[in-house]
C-alpha cells in the first residue's frame, strides 16, 4: 500500500511538469545555489551548522501566480568524516506573486509538496545506519522575483523521517533564469 501510494504521487508530480510548461509561452531553466541550516541537532553534529546545496528548476516570466503547478528539483548533500547523506526532492507547488506584471522586483510565495529520494549512511552511537528509500517532501517559500530572472528566497523544508534522522531545515537560495524557450 505504501509503494502504491508513492508510485501515485510521483505519477502525479510527473504529469504536472508538462502542464506547468505549457501553461505560458515562454519558460526558462534557472540554477540554484543554496545555503540549508538543518534543524536536527544530530544532523548538525555530523554535517556542520551550514550545508550548501545546488538545483535545477523550470521557470518562466511571472511564476509564482495563483493555480499554477509549478515543479521544482532540489538536491542536497554532504559528506564529513565517515558520514554522507543525498537527498533529491521533486515538488509541485502553488504559489502567488504580488505586485504587478511589468514591476522590476515582485514579492511571491509559494508551498510545495512531493518525494524525495533518500541515500545516507551516518554513524550513531558506533552503529552505522544506511539506507536508500523514497519519502515525502513539503516546504514553504518566500522571495523576490527580480528584472524577471533572479530569485532570492528563504524557505522550510520538511522530509519524511528517514530511519532515525530528521532532514528538515530553513534554506535561503538563490537561482538565476540561465535561458528561455
Amino acid at each position: 500500500m505504501k509503494t502504491l501510494t508513492l508510485l501515485t504521487i510521483a505519477t502525479c508530480l510527473i504529469s504536472a511538469t508538462p502542464l506547468a510548461m505549457a501553461q505560458k509561452d515562454r519558460f526558462g531553466l534557472a540554477g540554484s545555489g543554496s545555503i540549508y541550516f538543518p534543524s536536527s541537532g544530530l544532523i548538525r553534529e555530523r554535517f556542520g551548522n551550514q550545508i550548501t546545496g545546488f538545483g535545477i528548476r523550470p521557470e518562466d516570466e511571472s511564476l509564482p501566480i495563483v493555480g499554477r503547478i509549478l515543479p521544482d528539483f532540489n538536491v542536497l548533500s554532504a559528506s564529513r568524516r565517515s558520514n554522507r547523506f543525498f537527498i533529491l526532492s521533486a515538488t509541485a507547488s502553488l504559489g502567488k506573486t504580488f505586485g504587478r506584471e511589468g514591476d522590476f522586483t515582485r514579492p511571491y510565495v509559494r508551498v510545495g509538496a512531493g518525494l524525495a529520494y533518500f541515500d545516507y549512511r551516518i554513524r550513531v552511537d558506533g552503529e552505522r545506519e544506511s539506507a536508500k528509500r523514497l519519502g515525502w517532501t513539503a516546504n514553504f517559500e518566500a522571495g523576490l522575483l527580480i528584472a524577471k530572472r533572479l530569485r532570492l528566497s528563504a524557505g522550510y523544508h520538511l522530509y519524511q523521517r528517514a530511519g532515525s534522522f530528521r532532514f528538515d531545515g530553513f534554506e535561503v537560495r538563490a537561482s538565476y533564469t540561465l535561458f528561455r524557450f
